[in-house]
């Protein structure tokens, strides 16, 4: 069913209702996908998620998959900080949102989760090479 953009929404927030609340308000509230929420001609309380006009409030690009030409260029040239500022201007969303979206696409962070990955496991089999010897040492005494 699509909605208009001006519904009113109705929300519960630390177990109480607010509303009525336009699209923009739900989202400075920060609601999460599992908030109840409701509009006239609903017949019972929703999770957000459930409600394919807020589901860009929990991923800026839900409505459009595609990232932005000028966020892709920014991106390919190493210009993370442009992407963000360009990604921000495309969507509307927050900076934080902005700066995570950027973070999760990055091929940077993919790699950096890798190294991070691979370093730890580096780590751990020098340390089992430290205990290793070190028992084998005091065993030997």
């Amino acid at each position: 069913m699509d909605l208009p953009n001006d519904i009113s929404f109705f929300a519960i927030i630390n177990n109480k209702q607010k509303g009525p609340l336009n699209i923009h308000e739900l989202k400075t509230l920060n609601i999460s996908p599992k908030t109840k929420v409701w509009h006239q001609g609903m017949t019972y309380w929703e999770n957000a998620e459930n409600i394919p006009q807020l589901r860009s409030i929990f991923n800026p690009t839900a409505s459009n998959n595609a990232i932005p030409p000028d966020v892709e260029k920014a991106l390919n040239e190493g210009k993370r900080l442009l992407a963000i500022k360009f990604y921000k201007e495309a969507t509307g969303c927050t900076l934080k949102e902005a700066k995570d979206y950027i973070n999760q696409i990055s091929p940077e962070s993919i790699v950096n989760k890798w190294i991070t990955g691979c370093s730890i496991i580096i780590f751990m089999i020098f340390l089992l090479g430290l205990t290793i010897t070190i028992l084998h040492y005091f065993g030997a005494m």
